[in-house]
């Protein structure tokens, strides 16, 4: 599953390389997703990744505001649940839960892959199943992107099945208990580097 698919920089090497049998790219921006399907025709992969306009939420149909950047295609945002949207052009995208889109996720055979640039406890809130068989989840942790959405405290506890993280930025990454999220948290709002990627198991 390939939550903020973007253009298919993640879901499309990751079939075409054989690291997954087939893909669910999920992409809400109309011109992304133009490019995504795009790509997908161009590496031939029609019949193993199925590509969806939409934003995954806590509801299904729920109309979203999506605020567009004009300098970085990755990083539109779902406007702020907390706090002030930003100057920027918008559009309205549908939202839909994961747990409509793929109700029986398999912890051993699947996997999460997740940028939505702070919107994550949203999506989650929209998939407990995934959540309770507590499926791997590689997430973008960017507690100032989350912050626009909810309190650190909110997101450990949707977060909560799980028994820890890796930090896929270390050389060597080590499991640690989900409690070590706050230290890196308060490390990352330091700097000098605003956010990193952790694999939730």
């Amino acid at each position: 599953m390939d939550l903020g698919a973007n253009v298919g920089s993640i879901c499309i090497p990751a079939v075409s390389r054989g690291f997954a049998t087939r893909s669910i790219a999920i992409e809400p921006e109309p011109t992304n997703f133009l490019m995504l399907t795009a790509n997908i025709e161009l590496n031939s992969l029609q019949h193993k990744i199925q590509a969806h306009q939409n934003a995954v939420g806590p509801v299904d149909n729920q109309s979203i505001r999506l605020e567009l950047s004009s300098e970085n295609f990755g990083d539109h945002r779902i406007t702020p649940t907390v706090g002030t949207p930003r100057e920027r052009d918008s559009t309205t995208v549908t939202s839909m839960t994961l747990d409509t889109l793929v109700p029986n996720l398999n912890p051993l055979t699947d996997l999460i892959f997740m940028d939505v640039q702070g919107f994550e406890k949203f999506v989650l809130d929209g998939a407990t199943n995934a959540i309770q068989s507590r499926v791997p989840i590689v997430m973008e942790y960017f507690p100032e992107g989350i912050q626009e959405h909810c309190s650190l405290e909110d997101l450990l506890a949707v977060i909560a099945p799980y028994s820890g993280y890796y930090d896929l930025n270390l050389p060597v990454p080590v499991f640690t208990p989900l409690e070590g999220l706050r230290d890196f948290w308060h490390g990352l709002l330091r700097g000098p580097f605003p956010f990193g990627d952790i694999l939730l198991l």
